[in-house]
C-alpha cells in the first residue's frame, strides 16, 4: 500500500525514502526475531531432523526461509527403551577435541612454532574449563605422531631436538614424563597448559617397528583415535 502510493508521475522522494526505511525495518525485524530465535537454544549437535524440525520436509523455493521457521524447540527425549519413564532434557554434551600432527626431520624453527601453537590451545583450553565450568567445557589432546625417532630404546637426533624444546614451548617437567613401550616404539606423555589441563603425547616410532613415512602416521592417528581412545573411554563410562 505505501509502494502503491508513490504515484510515478508524481515522484516524492520524502514518500520513497519513508517507505524504503519501513520496509528495511520490517525486514531487519523479521531476521532478528528469527535468528535470535534459532540461536538462543541448547541443541545436540548433529541432532536428527526429526528432533530439529516440526516437519520433516523441506520447500524448494524458500529454502532458508521454510528451514529457519521449521525449526522446533528442544523437548525431552525417550532415554532408554527398557525405562519409559525416563527422560533427559536436551543439554550439550562434553566434547572431547583431537590435535594429531605428525613430524619427520623439522629443523628447530618448525619444531617450535608447533610447539607454542599447542601450548596456547593448552591455555585457552585452561580459560575455557574456568568460565564454562568442570562438566561443560571442551576438552582437548595434543598428539605428534614422530617418524623415525627412536632406534631400539635410543632417540635420534631430532627427537632429542624435540624433547630439549618442551620446557621452553610448553613448560613441560621432563622428570615427570610418563613413558611407556607400545608396540611401534615408545610414548612420552605429559599434562600442560595452566592447571595441567591438556593432555600432550609425543609418539616415538622405531621404523624397524611400523611403517614410517606420514602417510602411514596419519593412518596410525586415525586408527588411535578411532579404534583406541573412543573404544577406551567407551569402556571407562561403562
Amino acid at each position: 500500500v505505501i509502494l502503491h502510493s508513490i504515484k510515478k508521475d508524481n515522484f516524492n522522494y520524502e514518500n520513497s525514502t519513508a517507505a524504503l526505511a519501513i520496509v528495511g525495518a520490517l525486514w531487519l525485524s523479521e531476521v532478528l526475531s528469527v535468528g535470535l530465535y534459532l540461536w538462543n537454544r541448547d541443541n545436540l549437535i548433529l541432532s536428527k531432523d526429526k528432533m530439529m524440525f516440526m516437519v520433516p520436509e523441506y520447500n524448494g523455493v524458500f529454502l532458508e526461509q521454510h528451514i529457519m521457521l521449521n525449526r522446533q524447540r528442544p523437548k525431552k527425549v525417550l532415554l532408554s527403551h527398557s525405562h519409559p519413564t525416563l527422560y533427559y532434557d536436551l543439554v550439550p554434551r562434553q566434547r572431547t577435541i583431537f590435535i594429531c600432527s605428525t613430524m619427520y626431520h623439522e629443523n628447530d624453527i618448525e619444531m617450535r612454532q608447533m610447539l607454542s601453537s599447542i601450548y596456547s590451545v593448552a591455555c585457552r583450553c585452561c580459560e575455557d574449563k574456568q568460565q564454562r565450568g568442570e562438566k561443560r567445557y571442551d576438552k582437548f589432546e595434543s598428539h605428534i605422531f614422530f617418524d623415525g625417532s627412536i632406534n631400539g630404546t635410543q632417540l635420534t637426533h631430532f627427537a632429542l631436538q624435540l624433547v630439549s624444546l618442551l620446557e621452553d614451548t610448553v613448560h613441560a617437567d621432563l622428570r615427570r614424563c610418563m613413558k611407556q613401550e607400545t608396540p611401534y616404539g615408545y610414548r612420552l606423555s605429559w599434562n600442560i597448559g595452566p592447571d595441567e589441563v591438556m593432555p600432550f603425547s609425543i609418539h616415538m616410532k622405531d621404523n624397524l617397528k611400523v611403517k614410517n613415512k606420514k602417510r602411514w602416521s596419519q593412518v596410525m592417528y586415525m586408527n588411535y583415535v578411532l579404534n583406541y581412545r573412543i573404544r577406551k573411554d567407551q569402556q571407562l563410562d561403562d
